[in-house]
């Protein structure tokens, strides 16, 4: 029979972790990803509202877009204006304490400058370890070019202990935190939330972990010899190291780098175990809310880059995402039903019937429901996206539906692709004259959106769309 206690919640989050890369059938070795996959429900569209990280996880706390929230952009970057969620606007963690659950948050926090404790978490824990390690320990490096001197290791194998890797010790500590509320109140419902800087580039992964992928057993990608010539200049410019670079013409080499990012991500998987045999061990998994997700995705060497930038590409915006509640829930199903990280907001607070006044006009809407009847019909069929630049300020806006994709920047080209005839993105149809009456039919989406959202940008966007010509 069903619980009638409020569940547990936990969410994970590793960063810039690729959809393609786990569960079943993924690029990785996911043994306790697939395991819950089979106990819960795997979204296959998911996406991010912006792929990059401060606005992408603000977003996941609130609910609400970058335009809605104002953390447009990494708070640890020079020229935002916005650092700190606006006073007043609640997060998810907020919301559940109020409503008596106990809350805890461990590693990557990246939501502002300000702390987990400002935002509704009462216990927080820092792992010693960093996403890197001793150079002493490092034995092999994959160089990348770069503007900056300290941003040229894509990945490195070094000797360091599992046990001390920063996944590891996130994983632990929430771990330790769950069966320690377990003793102390038993009857208490938690949100537990971990963060693990992994698998964002830099990749530091132990070389046991390396080894398990073999570099020349990995074909290339269909579209990793781009040229990008018809894509936005922004996709070419402001290589700046491992955080966004080009690895063309070198497969060997870049499939090389791939097997530290899928050697990490195996290692994630095993830390996320530690947290799954707390709750079997204390007897809560059945009453525990999981979700794993990413803030966004990874570039993976598609179109022969790594890392991430501002373009809207379908390997960054597309994000890994399971939900697991075994005593409410089913498992072993798969949804193609289009969602994003601003759902989780009341999807928490639905599973504990949660939520003060306002949260009910964020931009998200409760997955439960479409969980318990599978009614993806009843979704919308597109999703709003947007990014606001990384090392500049840049204007992105993006709409993504089932087929098409149109993506809008403010100071460069449009793109265009048909996503069932061209999923790897090769062909750019915006400068394409016998594409003039959908493009202008996706730029109108792209502004019912904007209008729906009451986005600030409106009035410049349609402006200049009013003079932007096909180009030739």
């Amino acid at each position: 029979m069903p619980s009638a206690r409020r569940p547990d919640i936990f969410l994970f989050m590793p960063d810039q972790m690729h959809r393609e890369t786990v569960g079943p059938g993924g690029l990785c070795r996911t043994p306790n990803f697939d395991a819950l996959a089979s106990r819960g429900t795997a979204f296959s569209r998911a996406f991010t509202p912006t792929p990059i990280c401060t606005p992408a996880r603000a977003s996941t706390f609130t609910g609400m877009l970058p335009h809605q929230h104002r953390l447009l952009h990494n708070a640890h970057m020079t020229y935002p204006k916005q650092r700190t969620l606006p006073a007043g606007l609640t997060t998810f963690a907020d919301e559940l304490r109020a409503a008596g659950y106990a809350t805890f948050y461990t590693g990557k926090w990246h939501v502002g400058t300000d702390e987990p404790t400002d935002h509704g978490f009462d216990r927080v824990e820092t792992a010693s370890a960093s996403a890197t390690c001793d150079d002493r320990l490092v034995s092999e490096r994959v160089l990348v070019p770069n503007r900056c001197p300290d941003k040229n290791v894509l990945a490195a194998t070094t000797a360091q202990d599992r046990d001390d890797t920063e996944p590891w010790q996130v994983c632990r500590s929430t771990a330790d935190f769950i069966r320690c509320h377990h003793q102390s109140e038993p009857d208490r419902p938690f949100l537990a939330f971990a963060s693990t800087s992994a698998p964002h580039v830099p990749w530091f992964t132990p070389a046991s972990y390396v080894s398990t992928y073999d570099a020349g057993a990995l074909q290339p990608w269909p579209n990793y010899g781009d040229d990008l010539a018809d894509k936005p200049e922004s996709w070419r410019k402001h290589y700046n190291g491992y955080d966004y670079c080009r690895l063309a013409g070198n497969w060997p080499r870049a499939a090389h780098a791939l097997t530290h990012y899928y050697g990490m991500i195996t290692l994630i998987d095993e830390a996320f175990g530690l947290v799954v045999e707390a709750l079997e061990t204390t007897s809560r998994l059945d009453n525990t809310l999981i979700v794993v997700a990413s803030d966004h995705g990874e570039l993976m060497g598609r179109h022969g880059l790594f890392g991430k930038n501002e373009m809207l590409s379908e390997d960054l915006i597309r994000i890994p995402l399971t939900v697991s509640w075994p005593a409410q829930l089913g498992g072993g199903r798969s949804l193609d039903a289009i969602v994003t990280l601003c759902d989780l907001f009341p999807t928490l607070l639905d599973a504990a019937g949660a939520g003060g006044s306002g949260t009910d006009a964020r931009a998200g809407r409760s997955l439960l429901p479409l969980m318990k009847d599978g009614q993806a019909s009843v979704w919308p069929d597109e999703v709003y996206l947007q990014h606001h630049g990384d090392l500049q300020y840049n204007l992105v806006r993006a709409v993504r539906g089932r087929r098409f994709k149109y993506v809008y920047w403010a100071n460069d080209r449009d793109e265009l692709y048909d996503l069932h005839l061209d999923p790897w993105e090769q062909r750019n149809l915006a400068a394409d004259a016998r594409y003039v009456d959908l493009l202008d039919a996706q730029r109108e989406r792209l502004l019912h959106h904007m209008t729906e959202t009451d986005d600030p940008f409106l009035r410049g966007v349609r402006a200049n769309l009013q003079n932007r010509p096909i180009r030739s």
